[in-house]
């Protein structure tokens, strides 16, 4: 670099530093959080923030991440000042896509304390499309689906995606299992774990992996004996004493075996169930009973 570039250089970060620092005493000195939101929503565009900047989009990033951390530390936070968090990270990660905190803390915050899962779908989206190989972001994902919104088959997706990723805890294949089961999808379920049990070099996981096949195939095998029971019930008006009496009057040819080594049977509220499944293998909610 040229002698002269080292001053244009520094009256630039001079300048940069200086707007910076008349930014915070403008914020110290407002009296309220619309004062702030309102100096933080004229933030310009990473686009515009990167020509400027000369090659420290890192060194800018850092310092609009600070200004963000003092805001969410310090203040008590409304819908509009989530909103400029938002528009805040959004622009931190633009200017270093491969910055993984605001991501996360977005993520979070956004969700736990705004409920703006939208938002935080959007950044949590954005850090896994920069950052493919960090397994929280699909599972912070998977959880927003989970949670707030209620969609298990998404968020099963979303927990799959993670658990296939180096470095994701041991209990998330359980985890998406019990989502895809969630979204009554108990097929797929088996299809992701019988993978994870034929890759699978130890013998212990192996081990826990097929008695979940086992009692999601149960689960299945249950289900389909429950509409012949419904079925049986529609045209005699009463249901079966028990699963025999469907094989005495040639409905089925035998009563399936349970591969997880117990018996199917019809509770006293007409469920068939198996003896070797718990009522529900999905994931239990706040709130669930």
């Amino acid at each position: 670099m040229k002698p002269g570039w080292y001053a244009v250089l520094a009256l630039v970060l001079v300048a940069l530093a200086g707007t910076i620092c008349s930014l915070q005493l403008r914020i110290d000195a407002s009296k309220g959080e619309d004062e702030v939101v309102e100096e933080f929503m004229r933030l310009p565009d990473a686009e515009y923030l990167k020509a400027v900047s000369l090659g420290f989009d890192e060194m800018v990033a850092d310092v609009l991440w600070l200004k963000a951390v003092q805001h969410m530390g310090e203040r008590r936070i409304s819908g509009r000042g989530y909103d400029w968090i938002y528009t805040a990270l959004d622009t931190v990660t633009s200017m270093d896509p491969r910055f993984i905190p605001p991501y996360e803390t977005g993520g979070l915050i956004l969700t736990i304390e705004a409920e703006k899962v939208d938002l935080s779908n959007r950044l949590l989206e954005k850090g896994m499309l920069n950052n493919p190989d960090v397994w929280q972001f699909p599972y912070y994902l998977g959880f927003n689906y989970s949670y707030f919104l209620k969609d298990y088959k998404r968020a099963a997706r979303y927990i799959r995606r993670a658990a296939e990723m180096e470095g994701s805890p041991k209990y998330m294949p359980m985890l998406a299992s019990r989502l895809f089961v969630q979204a009554d999808d108990t097929e797929t379920s088996i299809g992701f774990l019988q993978t994870i049990y034929e890759r699978s070099s130890d013998e212990r996981t192996r081990k826990f992996v097929l008695d979940r096949i086992n009692k999601l195939r149960a689960l299945n095998t249950a289900r389909a004996l429950q509409k012949v029971v419904d079925r049986y019930k529609e045209i005699n008006g009463r249901r079966p004493a028990d699963l025999s009496a469907l094989v005495r009057e040639g409905i089925i040819d035998r009563v399936p075996e349970e591969p997880s080594g117990g018996y199917y049977y019809i509770d006293n509220d007409g469920v068939v169930r198996s003896s070797k499944v718990e009522k529900s293998l999905g994931v239990h909610t706040l709130g669930s009973r």
